[in-house]
């Protein structure tokens, strides 16, 4: 009698272990980040929603996971099966994990939105409009920026390290120093998120321009998957929704658009070239 409760005990178990395995298969699992008003743990803001969206009108099952972003970028690195990650800038695969992925082994949906590299000043402190205006002065940039992309020439010692954007924000709002090496939109809606004004930037000078997107690791249920969320982004651009998702300081991509990502041609660049 032991032995009969033991093996159906057995059976049991391996029989949902096996569904188990078959139901993981076929879930489509989107790492993502919290940001202040684009992402939370109950998918609020705009990427929240987008993402929802997506979510609730594919036929696969979604499970989306907002975490920080050091934590999402390894969770989706070190991902077995139907993994992706949203959002990711145009270039970010090459940025965050060189090497690893090709379109032999990875997808990317069409654009989302846009996202602009800016220097952020207190107001009151004078403007940095060209790469001249950048020598001598002191930045908070957070620690995953590769700055030296953006700006090869900057020193070291020009440098505060944060580990988040919360962090990042405090050094400027707390006088530690009086520019932030940063992205829009993200950095404008945590900045009101904590009622914060007291900033600017000349809107000319930008030193990162770029798309975004779903990114997912080559299943073939990520391919159906990223099929339907093509389709469904596409959509909510042409007919408006987008737009009405997203917050007045994000910038959805057109419909139908190529991906870019560029590092633009700074005003005065010339007088920088010579520097």
């Amino acid at each position: 009698m032991k032995f009969l409760m033991a093996f159906l005990i057995l059976v049991t178990f391996v029989d949902l272990s096996a569904w188990a395995q078959q139901t993981k298969d076929k879930v489509i699992t989107i790492h993502s980040f919290l940001q202040p008003e684009r992402m939370d743990t109950q998918l609020n803001g705009d990427y929240g929603k987008i993402v929802r969206y997506v979510r609730d009108h594919v036929d696969s099952p979604v499970i989306v996971r907002p975490t920080f972003l050091a934590r999402a970028l390894k969770n989706f690195e070190r991902g077995q099966g139907n993994i992706c990650f949203f959002p990711m800038a145009n270039t970010g695969l090459d940025v965050f994990f060189p090497g690893q992925f090709s379109q032999s082994n990875s997808l990317i949906s069409v654009p989302v939105d846009v996202v602009t590299g800016r220097v952020i000043s207190r107001k009151g402190m004078p403007l940095v409009s060209s790469l001249k205006d950048m020598k001598g002065k002191t930045f908070s940039v957070i620690r995953k920026v590769l700055v030296k992309r953006y700006f090869p020439n900057i020193k070291q010692n020009q440098l505060v390290k944060a580990p988040s954007d919360s962090n990042n924000i405090r050094m400027l709002v707390n006088g530690r120093v009086n520019y932030m090496i940063t992205f829009m939109p993200d950095i404008a809606l945590s900045m009101r998120a904590i009622n914060f004004k007291e900033y600017t930037f000349d809107p000319d000078f930008l030193f990162f321009e770029s798309t975004t997107a779903i990114i997912c690791k080559r299943t073939e249920k990520t391919e159906h998957f990223m099929n339907q969320a093509n389709k469904l982004i596409i959509d909510l651009q042409q007919s408006g929704k987008m737009k009405a998702l997203m917050s007045e300081f994000s910038q959805p991509a057109v419909a139908g658009s190529e991906h870019y990502s560029r590092l633009p041609h700074f005003r005065n660049s010339s007088d920088d070239e010579r520097r």
